[in-house]
C-alpha cells in the first residue's frame, strides 16, 4: 500500500507526496523523505511505517510533538485514509493507496557518484505537483530524498503526457576551510519559491552545470510566475531561455543584481525551463521562483499596503525586521494589482520599493553572514551563535535571501527560533 500526503493547513498547501515505502521520515533536516523547514518543526519529527498492509505514525520525540485528529500520538497510532495528521505549523490528510506501477529507474548507479532518492512525478493535468517515490524494497535501506540546501535535485525520467524525474542527490564535495563547494549539477532542479542561495553554471559555481541548466516546477491555474536570479557572470544574448520546448528569449543583465524574468509562455501545469550559454564559464545565483495567484484587481488595497510598506521602510533603521517587513507589505501590495491590465503607475512604483527592500535585505545579510563566519574562523562560537540570533530579528519568516534558513541550519537545537 502506498500513503499519500497532501498539505491541508500550512505553507505549501495543497502539495501532494506520494511513497511506495515501508517508512517515510518528516522533518526539518534535509535528509528526511519530507523536508518542513519551519523552527516549530524538529530535524526528525516523525516517521509512517507501513507494517502489513496497515500504516502507522511515529513520533520520534519532536519538541512540539505529533497530532492525530486532535489527539497527540503519544508512541504510535494506526493512520486511516482521512486522517489528519499535525506537525507543527503544517497539517496532513493521509490516504492509504494501493501501490503506484511506476517503475524505478533501470539504471545502473555508482554509489560514490549519486544516490537515489525517488521519483517525483508531475502529470500536466495533476494539481497540485505529486512528489511520488517508488524503489523496489532493496533499494530502500538508507535511501532519502536531499535537498542539498535548495530543492530536490531531479533527473529527468521520461516525458508523454507526465513527464517524470528521478531526484537524484548529486555528489557532496566536503567544504574545505577555504569554503569552497562543488556539486554535480543534476539534469532537472525542482525550482521553488524558498530555494537558499547557490550558483549554477560552469566554472566557478556551487552547482556545476556546464553550458546548461534545466529547472522544473508545478504551476497551478490563474497564477503568474517569475523567475529570479541574480547575473554573476553572464554576457549578452549568450544564455538563451526555453520554455516547455519554445525559445522565448536570453537573460539580460550584467549587473550583480537581481533580475526577474516573466514566464508569460508558461501554461498550468508542469513547466522546464532551460538555460543554455553558447560560451564556457557562465554563472547565475540567488535562483528562485515568485507565484502570483488571481486575485480581483484592487486599488484600494494596493495603495494600503503600499503606504504600509513606505511606512516601514521609513522606519528600518529603527527596528532589524523593518525591512523585511516593508518588503512584505509591497508584496502584498502587487498582488492587488498584478492581473490589472495595462499596470496602473502604482505598479512600477511598488516594484521598485520592493527591489530596494530586497537589496537592503541581501546587504544586512551578507554582512551578518560574513561577521558569523568571521567569528567561527577564530572559534568565537558563542560570537557566531549570538550573530545568527541576530538573523532572526532581521529576518522573521523565510526571505528571498534564504538568510533565515541559513541562520536556523546553524543554531543548535533548544536555542530560540531553533526547536528540535
Amino acid at each position: 500500500m502506498a500513503s499519500v500526503l497532501t498539505i491541508a493547513e500550512g505553507r505549501d498547501k495543497g502539495r501532494v507526496y506520494e511513497f511506495d515505502l515501508d517508512a517515510v521520515t518528516i522533518g526539518r533536516a534535509s535528509g528526511n523523505n519530507v523536508v518542513l523547514f519551519d523552527p516549530g518543526v524538529s530535524r526528525l519529527h516523525a516517521r509512517i511505517v507501513q507494517r502489513d498492509g496497515r500504516h502507522f505514525v511515529v513520533d520520534n520525540g519532536s519538541a512540539n510533538g505529533t497530532i492525530v485528529n486532535g489527539t497527540a500520538v503519544r508512541t504510535e497510532q494506526e493512520l486511516r485514509t482521512g486522517d489528519r495528521i499535525g506537525i507543527g505549523p503544517f497539517t496532513f490528510s493521509f490516504v492509504a493507496k494501493a501501490a503506484s506501477p511506476i517503475a524505478a529507474s533501470k539504471k545502473p548507479f555508482d554509489d560514490g557518484a549519486t544516490r537515489v532518492s525517488g521519483t517525483l512525478q508531475r502529470g500536466i493535468a495533476a494539481s497540485p505537483a505529486t512528489v511520488r517515490t517508488t524503489m523496489p524494497a532493496a533499494m530502500q535501506s538508507g535511501v532519502r530524498s536531499v535537498l542539498l540546501r535548495l530543492s530536490q535535485n531531479q533527473r529527468t525520467a521520461g516525458f508523454g503526457i507526465a513527464f517524470g524525474v528521478i531526484v537524484l542527490a548529486a555528489v557532496m564535495v566536503a567544504r574545505s576551510n577555504s569554503g569552497s563547494t562543488k556539486t554535480a549539477c543534476p539534469d532537472v532542479i525542482e525550482l521553488s519559491e524558498n530555494m537558499d542561495p547557490g550558483t549554477f553554471g560552469d566554472g566557478a559555481v556551487d552547482y556545476a552545470c556546464g553550458r546548461k541548466v534545466v529547472f522544473g516546477f508545478h504551476l497551478p491555474e490563474r497564477t503568474r510566475a517569475y523567475f529570479h536570479y541574480t547575473p554573476v557572470r553572464v554576457k549578452a544574448d549568450a544564455v538563451q531561455v526555453t520554455i516547455g520546448g519554445k525559445a522565448i528569449g536570453t537573460l539580460g543583465g550584467a549587473r550583480k543584481e537581481d533580475q526577474e524574468l516573466l514566464l508569460s509562455g508558461a501554461g498550468a501545469g508542469s513547466v522546464l525551463i532551460s538555460l543554455e550559454s553558447s560560451v564556457d564559464d557562465w554563472a547565475i545565483d540567488r535562483v528562485r521562483l515568485e507565484l502570483v495567484g488571481l486575485i480581483a484587481p484592487d486599488r484600494v488595497a494596493a495603495k494600503k499596503y503600499y503606504d504600509l510598506g513606505l511606512a516601514r521602510w521609513e522606519a528600518r533603521n529603527i527596528a532589524p525586521s523593518n525591512t523585511f517587513e516593508a518588503w512584505k507589505a509591497l508584496r502584498e501590495a502587487r498582488r492587488y494589482v498584478e492581473f490589472e491590465e495595462p499596470h496602473p503607475p502604482l505598479y512600477a512604483a511598488i516594484v521598485g520599493q520592493m527591489r530596494d527592500a530586497e537589496r537592503e535585505m541581501d546587504r544586512s545579510c551578507k554582512k551578518l553572514l560574513f561577521t558569523a563566519n568571521r567569528h567561527e574562523k577564530y572559534d568565537e562560537a558563542d560570537k557566531a551563535q549570538l550573530t545568527y540570533q541576530q538573523i532572526l530579528l532581521y529576518f522573521p519568516d523565510n526571505d528571498p535571501s534564504g538568510c533565515r534558513k541559513i541562520a536556523l541550519e546553524n543554531l543548535p537545537s533548544g536555542t530560540s527560533g531553533s526547536k528540535e
